[in-house]
C-alpha cells in the first residue's frame, strides 16, 4: 500500500501536542502534530492550523460513552459490555463501555468519523479507550469479541479513508499486536518510566513498540500528564527514553485542558 503524504509528514514530525480545551491555535501551530478535541476548535481554526503546516488529529472514544452524550439516550441495555448482567462503568470518568457488536454504536462511530474527517477536514483520528479491552478480570469471551470487533472497525476505516491517519492510544499488551497493520501511530499514555516496580514491564512494552514501529512504519508517541509527571518526576527520564527509542514526547498540562506547553 503506498504511503500517503500525510503519513510521510507524520513520520518526519519532530514534536506534537495534545490539547482537549478550546482555541489555543497560536500555541498549537508551533507543533508539527496537534491532537485536539473536535469540539474544541472550529473548522476555521482547524484550517488555520493546517495552513501553518500542522497536522490536525481529532479525538474519538472507541469504547466509552458518557451519559451526557446525545447517543447515550439511543443505546439500549444490550449495547453495553455486560458482566453478570450488569453494564460495565468506568468509575473514574463516569462513562460506560459500549460493545463493538452494537449496530447503533458502530453507526454512531462511522457517522462521527465522517463528520470529523469530511466536515471538519481533520487529518486523522486519535482513537482513545481502545485499551479498555485489556482491563483486568475481563471475561475471555468478552475480550475476544471486542478485540475482533475493533480490528474489523480499523480494517474498515483504512479502506474508507486510506490517506488519513489513525493513532491508537494505549492497548499495548494485546490490542496493538492485532491493530498494528491498520494504524499509523500508537501512543503510550503516562508510561511508568522510572518506577522500579515497573521496569520489567516497561522493557517488554518498549521492545514491542520498537518492533511494531519498524515492521509497520508506525510513529510512537509518549504522553505525560502534568499531575502524574509531578508525582513521578518522570519528564527528564522520559525525555532521554524518547530520544533513545526515537519516540515523540509531550508533557501535557493537567487533565489535557489547562493550556498548551510549548516545546522545551
Amino acid at each position: 500500500m503506498p504511503t500517503s503524504f500525510r503519513k510521510d509528514r507524520m513520520l518526519l514530525a519532530k514534536n506534537y501536542a495534545l490539547y482537549y480545551g478550546y482555541g489555543k491555535v497560536k500555541e498549537l501551530s508551533h507543533f508539527d502534530i496537534s491532537i485536539i478535541d473536535s469540539k474544541g476548535l472550529t473548522v476555521e481554526e482547524i484550517h488555520q492550523l493546517k495552513v501553518r503546516n500542522t497536522i490536525v488529529i481529532t479525538y474519538l472514544s472507541i469504547f466509552e460513552v458518557s451519559p451526557t452524550d446525545a447517543i447515550f439516550k439511543e443505546l439500549s441495555y444490550e449495547d453495553f459490555w455486560l458482566i453478570d448482567g450488569e453494564p460495565i462503568k468506568n468509575e473514574v470518568y463516569g462513562t460506560y463501555l459500549v460493545s463493538m457488536h452494537s449496530e447503533k454504536w458502530i453507526n454512531y462511530l462511522l457517522n462521527e468519523i465522517q463528520r470529523q474527517i469530511v466536515a471538519q477536514e481533520s487529518d486523522g483520528l486519535f482513537l482513545d479507550t481502545i485499551g479498555d479491552v485489556e482491563l483486568l478480570n475481563l471475561p475471555k469471551d468478552l475480550m475476544r469479541q471486542q478485540l475482533d470487533g475493533v480490528v474489523k472497525l480499523l480494517f474498515a476505516l483504512k479502506m474508507l479513508y486510506p490517506y488519513h491517519l489513525f493513532i491508537q492510544n494505549n492497548g499495548l499488551e494485546k490490542v496493538c499486536q492485532l491493530t498494528a497493520p491498520y494504524i499509523d501511530g500508537i501512543c503510550w499514555e503516562n508510561p511508568p518510566i522510572g518506577l522500579a516496580s515497573s521496569e520489567g514491564w516497561v522493557d517488554v512494552i518498549t521492545d514491542k513498540l520498537v518492533t511494531l514501529k519498524d515492521k509497520y512504519n508506525l510513529k510512537v508517541f509518549l504522553l505525560l500528564e502534568e499531575s502524574v509527571e509531578v508525582e513521578r518526576q518522570a519528564y527528564e527520564k522520559a525525555r532521554k527514553f524518547a530520544k533513545k527509542n526515537e519516540f515523540l514526547l509531550y508533557n501535557a498540562p493537567s487533565k489535557y485542558v489547562d493550556g498548551v506547553n510549548l516545546i522545551k
